[in-house]
């Protein structure tokens, strides 16, 4: 079993290898603006998975031992797949998932199905700001 260390680990290296290419300065981040679902690309697609990659970085992301879900090995899978992603500039599965996540662990609910709209930009705008990471 990995360790979370090791996922963090993961995380700040995706973060480092994308940092080119959103043109912002080391460890900002934009506003995330809405709307953002699966099969777009572009800028905002990369602000919103570098912004994704920084709260797992940051321990936002909680993980648990299985039969529950994400564990530990899950979000790494996730996190080697967004790495992908980002170097599509691609808004595909894995970054879907960790949205999904990221709205369930929030409190927003499990029906927005991974699509960045008013309410999860907003949380994950209140989140960044409370990190300094929105530039």
């Amino acid at each position: 079993m990995k360790s979370l260390g090791f996922i963090i680990a993961i995380a700040i290296l995706i973060s480092s290898c994308s940092k080119d290419e959103m043109n912002t300065e080391p460890g900002k981040i934009q506003i995330i603006e809405p709307t953002i679902k699966i099969g777009d690309s572009g800028a905002a697609v990369i602000n919103l998975q570098n912004s994704l990659n920084k709260l797992v970085e940051l321990g936002i992301f909680k993980t648990y031992s299985p039969p529950n879900s994400p564990t530990t090995e899950e979000l790494q899978q996730l996190l080697s797949q967004l790495g992908q992603e980002i170097e599509n500039q691609y808004f595909g599965e894995a970054t879907r998932q960790l949205t999904r996540i990221f709205q369930i662990q929030q409190g927003l609910g499990d029906s927005l199905n991974g699509v960045v709209e008013n309410t999860t930009a907003d949380k994950l705008n209140q989140i960044l700001q409370t990190h300094g990471l929105i530039s």
